[in-house]
């Protein structure tokens, strides 16, 4: 997927798609991503790349491209709207 065109609003379907399959899956892609991505996350600082596969490096290679057009700030923000929708649903 390119990652570079896509809107605000694709960007947050890609954010929120990753957490339903890390959620799925059992893989913590999305949660490692956020410890590189959000300004505010105090998780586990090293992530362990020794269970990566294909489908985890794929996965956080879309989510890292987010980062071409826009930056620590826009991401965060993303992330936030992302969590506070998941949570509305639940």
């Amino acid at each position: 997927m390119e990652t570079k065109t896509l809107t605000e609003q694709q960007a947050k379907e890609l954010i929120k798609r990753s957490y339903v399959d890390c959620d799925s899956l059992g893989i913590t892609v999305i949660y490692d991503f956020k410890t590189i991505a959000h300004n505010d996350y105090e998780g586990e600082e090293n992530i362990d790349f020794t269970n990566y596969g294909y489908l985890e490096l794929v996965m956080l290679g879309e989510l890292l491209t987010l980062f071409e057009n826009r930056g620590y700030d826009i991401i965060t923000s993303l992330i936030n709207q992302v969590e506070q929708e998941l949570y509305e649903e639940e």
